[in-house]
């Protein structure tokens, strides 16, 4: 290691640059130089193959457990996101991506091995085996072509036409038109749905908003200037004329009220980034590692085996405020979660099993306690209504119901066949606790709330973006949390209501 640490000097203090090892796994690739900077604090981990060919890493070795196989490129994103943490210059805005549509993507298939190998008692809220994909299957749409077809439905054209410079989709947004089509939902056959595949997705995916991600823009005002621009465009396929929407501006995001049914909000993330490569590897919950920039479907290791197993991996250096509600959202996706630590013996799951006929307050339910009481809703008998009083209760409980991939959202904005711009903007209003701004892209991106106003302090004048300390960037959400109170609620239910009330009592 010594000598290759004294190459790596030789070779930055070339003056031509020449062979300069690649942020994206340098050991093999020494001449893919345009991915690191000449100084960096420390050495990437080396992979077996650059990310971008994970795929075929994966069906090279079918009979490996793909958490075995994913566990070298998990540590070159640990890299990465300490890297963008320090600010560090010259990573490239693909390090660490995996496209999806690059002509390997009939090797992308269901991997049942790691299920079929694993302790089954490590799975929270583990899909019924009527809802698991079978070995080998597909494991997304088959063509770049069809997943444009997916996402033109899901968005219901809101996006057609769209100047995509600077600008990914991502998140579920950019997830759910690439999954393969769900064998529990079946619309396509009904001849009664004048549109089947935009009802299979308001089917799947009813409350979902667009989320829009800006990157690669040197300024303030070159995002400001970005998001009008969208807002536009957006607009336009709305059938709207041009100051005739509504948008909302919170402390963390602008979104573009929905004027109607089915029309999706859309919601921009006020937060400025270096790459695609940044955005993704600063998502909590694996699957979610998905994005659409207009041309091309990527994702990283992280999300591709999410993916290939129907399975997200519990992470908590990535767990902030609303990082359970989220693995739930998933599930309802068809995705269970595993964590390797989970004991189970320490659970009293007939508590929780109490907790849920009761409908006891959900308010002091927090991390690992959160999941243990989803697995007991799910073994309740299903019941639609009684699923979003579950949701609702726990929204209530200090969780936004819509919340994208990094915890941006602090306002549950209603959607639905009954919910026009007005009904939308009534409805925050009475139910909102936190700073919103109501009103024309021009008032909430340019002009701003009105000084004065103690309640829209936040809000005065043109919109600002988030500027992260190092710190917090290692977690990409607003809300970072350490993992010490994690399991404490759930090992300590039916003992005494925490942790430390269990200790005074013993």
């Amino acid at each position: 290691m010594g000598i290759l640490k004294l190459l790596r000097r030789l070779r930055e203090s070339s003056s031509s640059g020449a062979n300069l090892p690649s942020a994206d796994h340098p050991r093999h690739h020494p001449n893919d130089r345009n991915d690191i900077p000449n100084a960096l604090a420390d050495d990437p981990p080396a992979t077996p193959t650059p990310s971008s060919q994970f795929l075929s890493h994966l069906s090279n070795h079918p009979q490996t457990l793909t958490r075995e196989l994913v566990q070298p490129y998990l540590s070159y994103e640990t890299w990465l996101r300490k890297a963008f943490a320090r600010g560090d210059a010259g990573i490239v805005g693909l390090a660490g991506l995996v496209p999806i549509y690059d002509g390997h993507q009939s090797t992308f298939r269901i991997r049942a091995i790691d299920r079929l190998t694993a302790n089954r008692e490590k799975y929270l809220m583990p899909l019924p085996d009527d809802k698991l994909e079978a070995d080998c299957a597909p494991a997304i749409a088959a063509s770049l072509d069809e997943y444009r077809r997916n996402f033109e439905a899901f968005t219901h054209g809101t996006l057609a036409g769209l100047d995509w410079s600077n600008v990914v989709v991502a998140g579920s947004s950019a997830l759910l038109p690439l999954l393969s089509r769900r064998e529990d939902v079946n619309i396509r056959d009904d001849p009664t749905v004048e549109k089947p595949l935009e009802t299979y997705f308001q089917t799947i995916a009813s409350a979902s908003d667009i989320d829009i991600f800006l990157y690669g823009l040197d300024s303030e005002d070159a995002a400001i200037t970005r998001i009008l621009e969208l807002e536009a465009a957006v607009r336009k396929n709305q059938r709207l004329l041009p100051g005739e929407g509504l948008s909302l501006r919170t402390k963390n995001a602008i979104t573009f009220i929905s004027p109607k049914w089915p029309y999706r909000h859309v919601q921009i993330i006020l937060r400025l980034y270096k790459s695609i490569s940044e955005i993704l590897t600063g998502f909590d919950v694996d699957c979610a590692c998905v994005a659409f920039d207009g041309r091309q479907v990527y994702s990283n290791p992280r999300g591709i085996t999410a993916i290939a197993t129907r399975t997200n991996t519990i992470d908590l250096s990535r767990r902030s405020p609303s990082y359970e509600n989220r693995l739930w959202k998933y599930r309802n996706q068809n995705f269970d979660v595993f964590w390797d630590c989970l004991d189970r013996t320490r659970i009293d799951e007939e508590y929780f099993r109490r907790f849920v006929e009761d409908f006891m307050d959900l308010s002091s339910l927090k991390g690992l306690a959160r999941l243990i009481f989803s697995e007991a809703v799910l073994t309740r008998p299903y019941n639609g209504y009684w699923r979003k009083r579950y949701l609702k209760k726990v929204d209530d409980g200090g969780e936004p119901a819509l919340t994208p991939e990094s915890g941006y959202a602090n306002h549950d904005i209603p959607y639905g066949e009954r919910f026009t711009a007005d009904k939308v903007r009534k409805y925050v209003e009475r139910h909102s606790t936190g700073q919103h701004l109501f009103g024309t892209i021009q008032v909430v991106a340019v002009e701003g709330a009105k000084p004065g106003k103690k309640s829209k302090d936040e809000l005065v004048g043109k919109v600002s973006f988030l500027k992260d300390d190092p710190g917090r960037q290692m977690i990409g959400s607003f809300h970072p949390l350490s993992e010490d109170d994690w399991t404490e609620m759930a090992y300590a239910a039916g003992k005494g209501d925490t942790g430390k009330d269990s200790e005074e009592n013993d």
